[in-house]
């Protein structure tokens, strides 16, 4: 991710958490608050109720890390970004497609992404 760095410590996410703006959608919550940088700060969290099991929860961190990656010249630069996975969703029902198009539809309704590269998608 060439336009992106990482959230590591949990004040950032509780602060975007708190100060962002909020947009659902069937699998994820996103969290996404203006920053004053050139880049995305991009945090990701899937939270032990969703699994015991760490190999399923980082199996669906990366599902939504590489469907941010694919999409992230799409997306407007200057954004701190928490993505929020829902626990109530079942393990296996997750794919990479669903992943891929419930993010987008987020971004959409958070009205991030670049109009003119969204006909792609």
């Amino acid at each position: 991710m060439k336009n992106t760095k990482t959230l590591k410590s949990s004040n950032e996410f509780r602060y975007i958490m708190k100060k962002g703006s909020w947009f659902a959608g069937d699998l994820i919550s996103i969290y996404i608050l203006k920053n004053k940088e050139n880049f995305n700060l991009l945090g990701i969290a899937v939270g032990k109720k969703f699994s015991k099991s760490s190999v399923k929860r980082n199996r669906v961190k990366r599902l939504l890390k590489e469907a941010y990656r694919l999409n992230e010249d799409k997306i407007d630069k200057g954004n701190s970004i928490v993505i929020v996975w829902k626990n109530s969703n079942l393990y296996e029902n997750v794919n990479f497609e669903v992943v891929k198009k419930d993010l987008i539809k987020c971004f959409k309704k958070a009205n991030i992404l670049n109009f003119e590269e969204e006909k792609d998608v």
